[in-house]
Formats: C-alpha cells, sequence, structure tokens
C-alpha cells in the first residue's frame, strides 16, 4: 500500500511541476541512465563513463536517453568532444554547482545553460 501511495505521490509532484512550467527529466530509475560525479571518478572520467554506458546499452540492446553530471568545464568540453565524435545516446548534460565569475571577479548566477 505505501508503494501505491509513493507512486502517486510521485505523480503529482511531476504534474506540480509540469503546471509551473518546468520540465521534469525523468519519471525514475527505469527510463533513463544518469551517470553522476561518484561514477565518473571510479571509472576514470567522463570518456570512459560514456563509453562503459553506451557499450551496456548496446550489447543488451537498450535504447534510452543518458544524463552526465559534470563538475567542471572541463568535463563538459570532454562530453562534448566525445559526443562530436562517437554514437552515443547523451541526451543531457548537467553542470553541476557550477558558477558564473562576473567581470569583477566575483560569483554571481549559478550556470543554467541550454545546451
Amino acid at each position: 500500500m505505501q508503494h501505491i501511495l509513493h507512486t502517486f505521490w510521485r505523480l503529482g509532484k511531476l504534474l506540480q511541476v509540469q503546471i509551473g512550467g518546468g520540465r521534469y527529466h525523468m519519471m525514475g530509475l527505469f527510463d533513463m541512465v544518469m551517470i553522476k560525479d561518484n561514477h565518473i571518478s571510479v571509472v576514470g572520467g567522463v570518456t570512459n563513463a560514456l563509453k562503459s554506458v553506451d557499450t551496456y546499452l548496446e550489447q543488451n540492446k537498450l535504447q534510452m536517453g543518458v544524463e552526465i553530471e559534470t563538475r567542471t568545464l572541463k568535463e563538459v568540453n570532454e562530453v562534448l568532444d566525445y559526443a562530436s565524435r562517437t554514437k552515443t545516446s547523451l541526451c543531457r548534460i548537467m553542470l553541476d554547482n557550477m558558477f558564473v565569475h562576473s567581470r569583477m571577479g566575483e560569483l554571481t548566477y549559478p550556470c543554467f545553460w541550454k545546451l
């Protein structure tokens, strides 16, 4: 019973986001692969993480999007480089806690870039 209530609670939260003009990126862990920063650290970088996931999806004949969490602009560039030269299921790049520096050098706003 508790599982059913949790499911309806989650659907309600998703509806709230849509009504507010937002878009939820995934329903659960079953409809998309999310590569988090700790996964990247374990396998030795974003390129290795993406290669591993793409290989797994291909070997198991799975079609789903891949979202990757990046911590630095260097990682973002590595992801973009990988995506430009490789067939990949990558569909989103998350910019984790990145801030824009103003011309005066102080931190201003978190980055929200649409790629």
